[in-house]
């Protein structure tokens, strides 16, 4: 099942993207150093990429493995209760984080500063509406790197309830910082394709900026596609995941930002595809595209390095189990499943 896996992945990333394969004799495009100033002709004219085909999200410690969030039902916003407060929906506040002196408001009016974040104390418990993700892996790692206890980048497939704040004039800065994209209410456990441990993702990151073939730049178009591209080779597959997510895209092109849990509802309303989405706040989670339970109570989890394939029996089950074997069978047959 290895080779079939790389395959599907090359697949994903090349296919979906509108660029061929390259065979083993096809030179690699020249790769160019990004400095402010620098785009050249060769840069522009390469095909456009869809970053929001796979978003990534680190999370920190193993009480955030894949189990436990298979467990809850996917990524829910941080704290409960977040739907009392109007400030919550603010994507400013949420980007913004945690700055001290400031409280949750539950006032629908104006004057309730819907652009602040909240808590003022550490005994208050910080509230958002949304869950935060990136186009970089390497961006969501940072957030699960740890010396005693690294945690996971998770890869996870694209729905409209999440948006892409770089079009709103205000945010534009903060939100390209990280290339941060965030999802409203929360993201489904069926919409994750898989997973990769943060010792894992460092192995990769670190050998590929040994490559010679490639410019050691963040920013460098080419050096992301390629770290995308490893990291999927190397990832678990999720056995819970629905590959119709991978029909969905991301909410881009929003002017504003939201003014309160109103206005928040009436975007979710206007969607389509949002599983879990009852016409209010909060989101259910646990559920597959379509709205239905998305995985058996007697599921097995993969751990990180069990689903890359192997002769033993339990290795096969867990790989035709996957989520990523299923997409492979939807692709040859669009009508199965």
């Amino acid at each position: 099942m290895h080779h079939h896996r790389l395959a599907l992945l090359s697949w994903l990333l090349y296919s979906h993207l509108s660029n061929a394969i390259p065979g083993p004799n096809t030179p690699r495009p020249n790769l160019y150093p990004r400095s402010p100033d620098h785009v050249s002709d060769s840069e522009e004219d390469r095909p456009g990429v869809d970053k929001g085909f796979f978003l990534f999200r680190g999370e920190l410690g193993s009480a955030r493995r894949p189990s436990r969030i298979r467990q809850l039902g996917g990524f829910e916003p941080e704290n409960p209760g977040y739907e009392e407060y109007e400030s919550c929906f603010s994507i400013r506040h949420h980007i913004r984080g945690r700055p001290a002196g400031e409280v949750d408001s539950d006032s629908d009016s104006e004057a309730s500063n819907l652009v602040a974040s909240d808590p003022s104390t550490e005994e208050s418990p910080w509230h958002t509406a949304f869950v935060s993700l990136s186009f970089r892996p390497d961006t969501a790692a940072y957030y699960a790197a740890h010396e005693t206890e690294p945690g996971y980048i998770y890869i996870v497939a694209p729905s409209p309830n999440i948006i892409d704040p770089s079009s709103i004039t205000a945010l534009e800065s903060m939100a390209s910082a990280n290339e941060e994209v965030v999802a409203l209410g929360g993201i489904q456990f069926s919409q994750v394709y898989g997973w990769i441990t943060y010792p894992e993702f460092n192995e990769i990151e670190q050998d590929l900026r040994r490559d010679i073939r490639f410019a050691p730049v963040d920013d460098d178009v080419d050096f992301v596609r390629e770290l995308v591209n490893r990291v999927l080779q190397q990832a678990t597959a999720n056995p819970s995941c629905d590959m119709r997510w991978s029909s969905r895209h991301i909410t881009t092109g929003r002017t504003s930002d939201f003014q309160g849990r109103v206005e928040a509802t009436r975007f979710m309303d206007s969607l389509t595809g949002i599983a879990g989405w009852q016409r209010r706040f909060p989101l259910q989670l646990g559920l597959d595209s379509h709205g239905s339970g998305s995985f058996d109570e007697d599921e097995t989890m993969p751990q990180p390095g069990t689903s890359r394939g192997g002769t033993g029996s339990r290795d096969e089950t867990m790989n035709r189990g996957s989520g990523l074997y299923r997409l492979q069978c939807w692709c040859e047959d669009p009508t199965s499943g």
